[in-house]
């Protein structure tokens, strides 16, 4: 049985850098995201990670299958 996470529990303000990203990372899989991928930024960011970005896919069932 898996442990639930309580929003308010997170302590949002000490999430920074790639603690948040990693953190959006383990988030987003836990809510069933698909084809989870990180993306670089391009060469005119100031972004301290280098405008890296996450990109992921849900797959949404319609009811005609």
């Amino acid at each position: 049985m898996s442990s639930l996470v309580i929003p308010s529990n997170i302590p949002w303000q000490e999430l920074k850098g790639e603690v948040l990203e990693e953190f959006v990372f383990w988030l987003l899989d836990s809510m069933g995201a698909k084809d989870m991928e990180w993306r670089r930024g391009g060469t005119q960011t100031t972004a301290a990670d280098g405008g890296r970005d996450l990109e992921a896919t849900f797959h949404v069932p319609v009811p005609d299958g």
